[in-house]
């Protein structure tokens, strides 16, 4: 995937909830795969779920001006937010 501007996003509660959740499951890639789906999580501010294919989950966020933005969170970076070792994710341009 192509970075057109680099953007990040600052973890904030709603996001580290959303990664408990996902952790809380105790799934690994291979069960997460088995009930792959682009909206499985959902909140105010984040859309996301389980991509088989990109082996992590996607999420779509939308910032102050109404601009999609998606961003990705592995198992290895879901651990690194949980403990707070990763505070910041990279935001890509939704593909057209």
């Amino acid at each position: 995937m192509k970075i057109i501007e680099q953007k990040q996003l600052k973890v904030d509660d709603e996001l580290l909830s959303i990664c408990n959740k996902i952790h809380a499951e105790g799934k690994s890639d291979e069960e997460w795969a088995e009930i792959e789906s682009c909206d499985m999580f959902q909140s105010p501010k984040y859309c996301g779920g389980y991509d088989a294919t990109e082996q992590g989950f996607w999420f779509s966020y939308y910032d102050q001006n109404k601009k999609e933005w998606w961003f990705e969170i592995t198992t290895e970076s879901l651990n690194k937010i949980i403990k707070g070792e990763l505070q910041y994710l990279d935001l890509y341009e939704p593909n057209n």
